[in-house]
């Protein structure tokens, strides 16, 4: 298995805050509940991301776009959560 961390938020010449962060697989094993902890993470750091780029552009259409991505990424964030509180039930 490959070794790997987190490296932590970069700020971009544009001001947002990286929003992918550099991930590296971890140096344990995961397990199906710890997997499914980071998909709720990544997925709130995409839902922040395009909050913040609708918040940052005066285009109407643009606006309704990102908010509507934001909207998705929502939606997979509430499956892994579900999966999770699942997880958590049955542990």
């Amino acid at each position: 298995m490959k070794t790997g961390r987190v490296v932590k938020d970069v700020e971009t010449s544009a001001g947002l805050r990286d929003w992918k962060r550099v991930y590296v697989p971890p140096r344990m094993k995961m397990n199906y509940k710890n997997i499914m902890k980071i998909g709720v993470k990544k997925e709130e750091a995409s839902i922040q991301f395009y909050a913040d780029l609708a918040e940052m552009t005066s285009d109407n259409h643009s606006k309704e776009i990102l908010l509507a991505l934001a909207h998705e990424e929502a939606v997979h964030k509430e499956r892994f959560q579900k999966a999770l509180d699942f997880l958590s039930h049955i542990a």
